[in-house]
């Protein structure tokens, strides 16, 4: 009994100091219940409650940083295991990804343009260099044959765009065509502006209405797998 009267004498010494919770539980091996009922008449000064704050502040903004890095890593881990999951791809797998990545971003044919070319517009550089390659290796286009347009909203920057994309691509500023400005209202959450924001590329094929027929074929001919 005489042991609990002395800790409960010392925790109210340490917290007349401005010690916290936290700092007296380190000294004094006592439940925060009882620290709380023993304490709750204690005053403390303006200068030891902003300290204390400031203290709380400082816990909280570290806390924060140790959850993100322990996020950050988690997700690289999970992202590495992926990553050597997929191994290397065979040349067929390759050919099946463009005809799929075609047949989600490509321009195809519709009843009232039988006659449409072959086309790839993406805002994403990965999809981009996969169609270049893709039609390319898979459908024997030469370079000559293949023409590169800017998209960008009026907001964008034209002369960074052009180098992002020529670095991302491997292709001078000479190597694109038309840059078309779009200005119209995007109702959209997305903000077309920022260093991040790049507009989009569109790759056509010249004289390749057969070609868009050819990979059509290739999608009917997909879909008895699924």
């Amino acid at each position: 009994m005489l042991a609990k009267v002395n800790e409960r004498e010392k925790a109210i010494y340490l917290r007349q100091q401005g010690k916290s919770y936290s700092e007296i539980m380190l000294l004094i091996p006592v439940s925060q219940s009882s620290l709380s009922l023993w304490l709750r008449d204690v005053v403390l000064t303006d200068e030891q409650r902003k300290r204390l704050l400031l203290k709380k502040q400082i816990g909280q903004a570290e806390g924060g940083r140790v959850k993100r890095r322990f996020r950050e890593l988690k997700e690289t881990k999970t992202i590495n295991v992926a990553k050597k999951a997929i191994g290397k791809l065979s040349k067929r797998e390759i050919w099946l990804l463009g005809i799929i990545a075609y047949w989600c971003e490509g321009s195809k044919q519709r009843k009232g343009n039988i006659s449409q070319g072959v086309a790839f517009a993406n805002s994403d550089p990965f999809l981009i260099r996969l169609f270049i390659r893709w039609v390319k290796e898979f459908c024997q286009i030469k370079d000559e044959d293949i023409s590169f347009n800017l998209y960008i909203h009026k907001t964008g920057n034209i002369p960074s765009a052009l180098d992002f994309w020529g670095g991302r691509l491997g292709i001078e500023a000479r190597d694109f065509g038309k840059t078309y400005i779009k200005n119209h209202n995007v109702l959209t959450k997305r903000k077309n502006t920022g260093e991040d924001y790049h507009g989009l590329i569109r790759v056509g094929i010249k004289k390749s209405t057969d070609l868009n027929r050819k990979i059509k074929g290739w999608v009917i001919g997909m879909n008895n797998f699924v």
